[in-house]
């Protein structure tokens, strides 16, 4: 199969040996789909963007933790994805600020402006909670999780 393009395989030993251009394939196979992975959580260009980022600079830094007895590539992917965009939103992970002009200024760390549903910030569901009665029941039914005991 002459100029059909290599496999994720392929591609995941090139880039455990430091080969910049299977990333590069690899960011160019998988960007929107990570991009739009972070998009769908965060709601938030900017954040869905820096967590692109941050998910292809880890790609490189640690390839070796994909293991492929465990699914497939993409799939791994998008659950690195997901779960850099929750750590995002949850404020585990400082979103960069930066200056007015970049190359002067170092940059510096923030905790996320609060990109969360607010069912997801921490204390929501707590606060719903002890409020039912000035909760309409729809909001109360669908925030309450299932019993453990049935």
């Amino acid at each position: 199969m002459e100029g059909s393009e290599p496999g994720d395989g392929i591609l995941l030993q090139g880039l455990a040996a430091g080969d910049s251009g299977a990333l590069l394939a690899l960011h160019k196979r998988y960007v929107h789909l990570v991009y739009s992975m972070a998009w769908r959580v965060l709601q938030d260009v900017g954040l869905a963007e820096e967590v692109t980022q941050d998910v292809f600079l880890k790609l490189w830094q640690k390839s070796q933790r994909y293991d492929p007895a465990r699914g497939q590539f993409p799939h791994w992917l998008l659950m690195v994805t997901r779960f850099a965009a929750i750590d995002r939103c949850a404020g585990k992970v400082a979103a960069p600020v930066r200056s007015s002009c970049p190359a002067k200024t170092p940059m510096t760390r923030r905790p996320s402006s609060g990109c969360c549903p607010p069912i997801m910030r921490p204390g929501a569901r707590a606060a719903l909670a002890a409020a039912p009665g000035r909760t309409p029941l729809q909001q109360r039914q669908a925030s309450s999780w299932p019993s453990s005991a049935a």
